[in-house]
């Protein structure tokens, strides 16, 4: 009996150890900040760092800042070329999707609220913008972190 509460107790502490040092809890794509620069105008965005926070982006939300910084979007920074599908599953507000692939935009999508169709393109990051700021292929832009 001692051999099973011992047991039980290292993997509850095994447990909580990894949780405090691996950071899991509540994910929000809107903790972080970024400075989009489009062919040199400036536009703060919020950043989905990894999976989780790709996956919610603008999910349940009714506006663009949900935070209140001024930002106008978000960007989801993949780490690699390839082919990354949007969608709008319960996602409220109107938004321009942005292809960008070393700097430069490879392709805009306007994508409407609550559509659950992928729409798809190729870069290394895609940005989701509010439809007011004007983008297009081939402008070079760049995300400045701080």
């Amino acid at each position: 009996m001692r051999r099973v509460v011992a047991a039980v107790a290292i993997t509850v502490l095994a447990v909580l150890l990894a949780t405090s040092i691996f950071g899991e809890g509540p994910v929000d794509p809107f903790d972080v900040t970024a400075i989009l620069v489009v062919e040199g105008r400036e536009y703060k965005v919020y950043v989905a760092e990894g999976p989780e926070e790709w996956r919610l982006g603008y999910m349940g939300q009714e506006g663009y800042d949900p935070r209140g910084v001024g930002a106008v979007g978000m960007a989801f920074p993949f780490g690699r070329a390839g082919r990354w599908c949007m969608w709008m599953k319960d996602t409220m507000v109107p938004l321009r999707a942005v292809w960008i692939l070393n700097g430069t935009v490879t392709e805009v999508a306007d994508l409407r609220p609550l559509d659950e169709r992928p729409v798809c393109g190729f870069g290394d990051t895609v940005v989701e913008l509010s439809p007011d700021i004007e983008i297009r292929p081939g402008d070079r832009v760049a995300l400045k972190w701080g």
